[in-house]
């Protein structure tokens, strides 16, 4: 029992403290060792980056829908609304609201 939870805790804390901190050294590692020849192609509008961004906003929209409809109270409800709104402008931002796709 005492090690399922101490691996449960190892595994929630790789998700919220290592991974995030793993994905910003790998940025810092190409923003430091790719060739600039490339870095036009990363940093596009229609580049890996953007997408990237735009896969990972996505559960942040449903995670905000999700804390809206089990919030306890209505501050939280608005906090989860607050969020839910900045998070899917964020991605349609980053996707150009669909431009790209349609040209």
């Amino acid at each position: 029992m005492l090690l399922m939870w101490f691996q449960g805790f190892i595994l929630k804390r790789f998700v919220w403290m290592l991974f995030p901190a793993l994905i910003m050294l790998a940025q810092i590692g190409i923003e430091v060792f790719v060739p600039d020849r490339y870095m036009a192609d990363l940093h596009s509008e229609t580049g890996p980056h953007e997408y990237l961004q735009a896969l990972i906003l996505c559960p942040a929209v449903f995670l905000a829908l999700r804390l809206i409809t089990i919030a306890p109270s209505v501050a939280i409800k608005l906090w989860g609304g607050l969020a839910l709104c900045g998070s899917i402008y964020v991605l349609g931002e980053e996707l150009s609201w669909g431009q790209h796709w349609f040209e």
